[in-house]
């Protein structure tokens, strides 16, 4: 199979959204620009006017946000009449939030300044100017900013009682290995037309022939396996039988019929272990060969392997789910990690294994992470409102008691149906609902039993527990719940889990099979870079389709899944996914063909009547990749991007929802490029340039804002917004700072002066280091503001990171099946 034409595949266009965007969305080829136009453009510094004062606020530097509703925040602000001097000063800003963890923004829709002081003598005409600017409209902040700035405040909860701590199986294999886990007792399901089965709850393509004495025929990466027992005996397929040939023409089939015809492949034939209960792989390639970790204190991980393995001293780690497993030898036995050594807090965030920090306890990852796990989504919905799904039993109603409490389950339905004293409720997209029968007519309901709030961990129906009613009028209800009801995530010690470490068996009826999600057996890891817990196949393949099969779907009456299978010329994809904890549901298909060195893929991502729809083709002998979007609001854009001797030229327009246009254009090469982004009222100018697996890219918005954008020197980009005067901050009693190269200065006397920090060891300093107290908020005032600055400008800079590293993730996960193993070999 070839891969990508280098040129595509590692293009990066940056391209920015508005005037002096705090930051420029770094992208893969600028079509992302497109699917973001519902996404309004984040300004800081932010220029504003009032009574003929033009103003500069800068990113807020957040302070307080109590049960993230109200937050409280300091700004360094600039005014000046026009053509006048330039005056700084401060402004104390507080406001209730929205969050929309989709765009990751707080709207703050009516912000309050409680207090403006400017340094040394300033007319009351500046300060109304500031108070009138400020409030005159909403104020759009990056949520990450939040995130960044108060992850300090996180706290390190045990788990809530109930939680599972007991290690998974894990199991260290030396030489190639998949894991092939059934789900339960296997389901069987005829493939019509043919005499083949399909083994639905395995997370591997699996069938099982009806001749040829029943053997099952397995699938993994590039080659087939046979064998008619699942627990032994697994050897390549010479030749599969003929029904394969058979398969309908049907999406649940299109990726195996590409690779019904065995091909010799590259890499070595792996064993096989079977599994039925969740089951952690780690695949070494020959010895473990280890390598220290510079810093870490004797902290060691393996070179040759793919999952994160670590030894400090004689003690094995390996991290699953979020949790931390350690034994003194590889075959174990395996022991849950409550405090974890200091050692592992000083791994580089830009080491090859950085990604773990989010699962220390402690590092600013992992409270980043617990914080936003934390975030509450609010719903509200008509008293009125009608389910709009249809509840689909696999026969009749059946219910089973939840051991502890006086509540039922329904269990032969993919949806959280419970059962207490004689009347049924039901949680759909955080909703709550309630009826007579456990068929409905189902209500909108604001009553919810609190027993069902008592229901233990061990039970699949605990994250109901996670939506309760925040407030009801006589037409409305509102429900809350943390981000992690969606997700399965949990905070901690600090970090996010990823489930209950509960293993729960699937329903299992015939051919109908009601799966739920686990903590352990896809190698789950939590990704900084897209704020969701990952199936480790996605990169490294030992795990299988990532959750091939989904359980039943009863908006279609199907089986969602997502399988991705390829040979030696083509590979194919498509999968189906819905959560009914969201609502949202996608249908992705992918095409490779190397005959014609080219790509299709459309995918469409739905909740509700809202949609957008991709559909992206690749011709890689004529360096032509063509994107084009549309969306339910309206929305629509085409880009197209044509490789010529080493330059990508990109073109491309699109509109909005509301009408506004837009333009794309640009060229790349290796060395660096340029590109605008114009729409009706301002434009964007980004010129980068590239070195040593190093680029800068530096933006100049039509209204006279700028920017700088770096990356290569850790994982992701880092945009840092400024305005003419620099990058600035307010301190504490009006006080206003600027970071330079050189250090701190403070705006004193009409001019910027450089500020020599005292540290706790009386030495004087401009640098960044904190002063040693384990409390930095108290202490002399000139020691807080050292360390509130050097806190600040370090949370501004990271949630800067985090949030663009966020849009490129959203955008990639946009653009991609589930199971993303085709893009590898």
């Amino acid at each position: 199979m070839r891969r990508f034409h280098p040129a595509i595949r590692n293009s990066i266009v940056v391209v920015a959204l508005g005037c002096l965007t705090f930051s420029a969305v770094a992208v893969r080829a600028a079509d992302a620009f497109a699917s973001r136009d519902a996404t309004p453009a984040i300004e800081f510094p932010q220029h504003r006017s009032a009574d003929g004062v033009n103003l500069i606020l800068h990113a807020p530097q957040i302070r307080a946000w109590p049960s993230f509703e109200r937050f409280e925040a300091d700004m360094a602000v600039e005014a000046a009449v026009s053509g006048g001097t330039t005056r700084f000063g401060t402004a104390s800003i507080s406001g209730a939030t929205e969050i929309d963890l989709d765009t990751r923004l707080v709207t703050i829709r009516a912000p309050k300044v409680d207090e403006v002081t400017f340094v040394g003598s300033a007319s009351e005409t500046l300060r109304q100017a500031v108070l009138q600017a400020t409030m005159q409209s909403e104020l759009k902040v990056p949520l990450d900013l939040f995130l960044a700035q108060l992850a300090e405040d996180v706290l390190s909860n045990p788990p809530p009682p109930g939680f599972n701590p007991d290690p998974p199986a894990i199991v260290v294999r030396s030489s190639p290995t998949v894991l092939l886990f059934v789900d339960g007792e296997q389901v069987i399901e005829p493939v019509s037309g043919t005499g083949l089965r399909r083994v639905v709850n395995a997370n591997w393509p699996l069938f099982r022939a009806d001749g040829d004495d029943g053997a099952y025929y397995l699938f993994v990466g590039e080659h087939w396996l046979v064998s008619r027992k699942l627990d032994q005996g697994w050897k390549a397929a010479a030749a599969l039988p003929a029904d394969f040939d058979r398969l309908p023409d049907d999406p649940d089939y299109a990726a195996v019929k590409a690779a019904v015809q065995p091909a010799p492949g590259s890499s070595p034939i792996p064993d096989v272990l079977h599994a039925v209960t969740p089951t952690e792989l780690v695949v070494i390639t020959g010895e473990p060969l280890t390598e220290s970790i510079e810093g870490a204190e004797g902290l060691e991980y393996v070179t040759n392997t793919r999952t994160p393995l670590f030894r400090l001293e004689q003690t094995w780690f390996y991290p699953a789910a979020g949790r931390w497993f350690s034994a003194a030898r590889l075959d174990g036995p395996w022991s849950y990690v409550a405090d974890l050594p200091e050692a592992f807090n000083q791994i580089p965030a830009d080491h090859p294994r950085g990604a773990v920090r989010a699962s220390v306890p402690g590092t600013p990852e992992a409270r980043m992470a617990a914080l936003e796990a934390l975030l509450p989504t609010r719903v509200a919905v008509a008293t009125t409102a009608a389910l709009p799904i249809e509840v689909t039993y696999a026969g009749d109603p059946q219910f089973e008691q939840i051991s502890g409490v006086r509540v039922s389950r329904a269990v032969n339905v993919g949806l959280d149906v419970l059962e207490f004293q004689g009347r049924y409720y039901l949680l759909y997209a955080g909703i709550w609902y309630s009826a007579m029968t456990p068929v409905g007519p189902w209500r909108v309901t604001a009553t919810v039993p609190p027993e069902i709030y008592r229901i233990p961990p061990s039970s699949p129906a605990y994250h109901v527990t996670q939506v309760r009613v925040a407030e009801t009028t006589p037409t409305t209800v509102v429900y809350t719940y943390p981000y992690g009801y969606s997700t399965n995530v949990y905070v901690v010690y600090g970090v996010p889990y990823y489930g209950t470490g509960w293993y729960y068996p699937p329903y299992i009826w015939g051919r109908y099979y009601f799966p739920y999600p686990v903590a352990y057996g896809y190698g789950r890891w939590y990704n900084p870079a897209t704020g969701r817990y990952a199936s480790r196949s996605v990169w490294y393949g030992p795990y299988g389709g990532y959750s091939y099969n989904q359980g039943y779907n009863p908006r279609t009456g199907r089986y969602g899944y997502v399988e991705t299978v390829w040979d030696g010329d083509e590979w194919a994809s498509h999968g189906e996914t819905w959560n009914p904890r969201t609502g949202v549901g996608t249908e992705t298909s992918r095409y490779y063909d190397a005959d014609r060195n080219s790509a299709e893929m459309e995918r469409v991502v739905s909740r509700g009547d809202d949609w957008i729809s991709t559909e992206r083709s690749t011709d890689f002998d004529e360096g032509i990749s063509q994107v084009e979007r549309e969306n339910s609001r309206g929305g629509s854009s085409s880009i197209t991007h044509e490789v010529s001797d080493g330059t990508i030229t990109t073109s491309g327009q699109g509109s909005t929802g509301d009408g506004r246009s837009y333009t794309v254009t640009g060229e790349t090469t290796r060395s660096g490029g340029s590109g605008t982004i114009a729409g009706e009222e301002r434009s964007v100018d980004v010129t980068t340039t590239r070195e040593d697996g190093r680029s800068a890219s530096t933006i100049h918005g039509s209204e006279g804002g700028q920017g700088l954008s770096v990356t290569g020197q850790g994982p992701g980009r880092t945009t840092v917004g400024q305005s003419a005067s620099g990058d600035l901050y307010a301190g504490h009693n009006g006080n206003v700072f600027k970071r330079t190269e050189d250090g701190w200065q403070r705006y004193d006397d009409g001019e910027w002066q450089t500020v020599a920090f005292p540290t706790r060891e009386g030495r004087a300093s401009t640098e960044r280091s904190r002063p040693d107290s384990t409390d930095w908020r108290t202490g002399t005032s000139t020691d807080r503001d050292f360390a509130q600055l050097n806190h600040d400008r370090e949370a501004r800079q990271r949630g800067a990171r985090q949030f663009e590293q966020r849009q490129v993730g959203r955008q990639r996960l946009a653009g991609r099946s589930r199971s993303g193993g085709a893009f590898r070999r």
